[in-house]
């Protein structure tokens, strides 16, 4: 009777020890609450701003919630804006599916290549025939201090219309550059609605009346994600 009570507890605390592990909060998680952490904050915006612009620009876009990945497909000849945004740590056990996913689902259309974003380090994708493209730094600030003084020569407006947005893209694709996109043409980034997508504003700087320096702003429930800086 002894040894088998032992036994009892000894599997129930075992079962407990397994429940918890499995309902650990990760910081990652499909349930991991808004706010929870900058980083996981970070990606979700990431895929809710190309995604909100791809769907006003009348493209694609999808989350695979099985894999945890936001793909965006903008048809675009630059890969900067056909995005796969890893949503969560991608399992070594997954990289072929989600290789050939990512194949089946921008392959469906037109465009030109697209780019794998992720904040979590990846398994080996190379073997399924997607090359390394760099390690871009994530920055991150609070909204304390004294921004540097503007130049006295740059005029920085807001995109409000057809002439801003054009000059926007100017300054974009010359600037940063964007070779695939050169010469730019109106309706390169500003396609369809894509001016007035939720969360985003967009912002030209000219010196004179010519543009040279661009910035974007998504404005989420947590964060501003500052991104298209050119100059």
């Amino acid at each position: 009777m002894r040894i088998a009570a032992e036994g009892s507890g000894g599997t129930m605390a075992n079962e407990a020890r397994e429940h918890a592990a499995e309902t650990l909060e990760t910081g990652n998680a499909p349930t991991t609450p808004p706010g929870d952490n900058l980083g996981l904050e970070f990606v979700r915006d990431l895929a809710s701003s190309w995604r909100a612009h791809a769907e006003h620009a009348g493209r694609c876009a999808h989350v695979d919630d099985d894999l945890g990945v936001a793909f965006v497909d903008t048809q675009s000849p630059s890969l900067f804006m056909n995005l796969a945004v890893i949503l969560r740590p991608l399992a070594a056990h997954d990289a072929a599916t989600f290789t050939t996913r990512a194949v089946e689902f921008f392959g469906a259309r037109d465009g030109g290549m697209f780019a794998v974003w992720s904040l979590w380090p990846l398994p080996d994708l190379r073997p399924y025939g997607f090359p390394l493209g760099g390690h871009p730094p994530w920055m991150v600030r609070d909204g304390s201090g004294t921004p540097p003084a503007t130049p006295a020569e740059l005029r920085i407006v807001e995109v409000h219309d057809r002439d801003t947005a054009a000059a926007y893209e100017v300054a974009l694709v010359n600037g940063f550059p964007v070779p695939e996109l050169q010469p730019p043409r109106p309706g390169c980034f500003f396609e369809g609605d894509v001016l007035h997508a939720p969360g985003w504003r967009h912002f030209v700087g000219y010196v004179g009346d010519e543009p040279v320096a661009t910035a974007s702003a998504y404005v989420g429930d947590s964060l501003v994600r500052v991104d298209n800086i050119a100059t």
